[in-house]
């Protein structure tokens, strides 16, 4: 296969990647009282100390945080570049994405993404595998409503087990890795 070929099906990768987030999104903002099941298998993530759905078609791999190279003037969730099986990927700590301060802990876990550019996510612990989640309604995510509403990161809530979490919108975080890797480069 052709480079040109390989960089075409990536492309096309990325878009179907895209859509799905898009077409979850959706499903996840129509509300529907618990009633409307979101397709598939999502990873329940810990993140800034508490739950959040990832597509886990998004996952390549799940693996323990590695050593990256800092990347000048990226800011402070951009944890810097590493090689993953031997591709240069960047690292963007979820919980400084959402407002912490706390450095990733050795119990930490990086999320590879199946992306046409490997991205790695760090969150504080992987703690479940959930089918087909249940849309939430913004109105049962009482005290934690005002960390999640109106974040451009988060596509909408579903139960996890007993608690709601937010499901991650990976293709906001995408494009904001990209964007700061075209920087960089």
């Amino acid at each position: 296969m052709s480079q040109s070929d390989t960089q075409a099906l990536r492309r096309r990768l990325g878009q179907l990647e895209a859509e799905h987030a898009r077409t979850c999104a959706e499903l996840a903002k129509g509300g529907g009282g618990g009633e409307t099941r979101l397709s598939g298998l999502f990873l329940v993530v810990e993140v800034f100390g508490g739950p959040m759905l990832v597509p886990a078609a998004m996952v390549a791999e799940v693996v323990r945080v590695v050593a990256c190279t800092p990347l000048a003037g990226a800011p402070a969730h951009l944890l810097g570049s590493f090689l993953y099986r031997g591709t240069q990927a960047v690292a963007i700590d979820l919980s400084r994405l959402l407002g912490s301060a706390r450095e990733p802990s050795v119990e930490a876990r990086m999320l590879v993404l199946s992306t046409s550019r490997p991205v790695g996510l760090v969150v504080e612990r992987v703690s479940s595998l959930q089918s087909d989640p249940a849309v939430a309604d913004w109105s049962q995510l009482e005290g934690e409503r005002g960390r999640w509403a109106g974040s451009a990161l988060v596509s909408g809530l579903c139960r996890a087990g007993a608690s709601i979490a937010p499901l991650l919108d990976v293709s906001r975080v995408l494009e904001g890795a990209a964007a700061t890797r075209a920087s960089g480069e």
